[in-house]
């Protein structure tokens, strides 16, 4: 995340691939990328069965695919789960990396509903009054 005193300088500041060379100079790693896409396909469906019944669905599938490329400055070894490296001088436990991840993602959903309308129970966009008891119900 950024820092707020960076926030308030800088709100579009993006720290993504910053590092600084042996001078204290910041430079930016210049093959930062983040290629992704998605394609959805949705359909509904709906039935009033009588007057007091209805049934509705909602199917969707997305698909998503693509890649990204970040540079990782002093970044633990652990965390990509590495061991450290070990030389007679001295014990490497951090390095720059430059991260690749290939992303491939499908999802899905159903979502049926049957809301029913009796004399006592009145339908209003998603939600429900039954006025007798002044019981409300949400996302019906």
């Amino acid at each position: 995340g950024v820092s707020l005193e960076m926030y308030e300088k800088d709100r579009r500041y993006n720290i993504a691939g910053e590092y600084y060379d042996e001078m204290g100079n910041v430079h930016y790693y210049d093959n930062e990328t983040d290629n992704y896409q998605q394609h959805y396909v949705q359909a509904a469906y709906s039935r009033q069965i009588s007057n007091s019944l209805a049934w509705n669905t909602t199917l969707n599938f997305t698909k998503g695919d693509g890649y990204y490329e970040n540079y990782k400055a002093d970044a633990k070894f652990s965390k990509y789960g590495l061991e450290p490296v070990e030389t007679p001088e001295v014990t490497y436990k951090k390095s720059d990396f430059i991260v690749q991840q290939a992303m491939d993602n499908s999802y899905w959903a159903a979502i049926p509903r049957m809301p029913c309308c009796r004399q006592c129970y009145n339908l209003h966009g998603c939600s429900s009054t039954i006025p007798d008891e002044q019981l409300q119900f949400q996302d019906c």
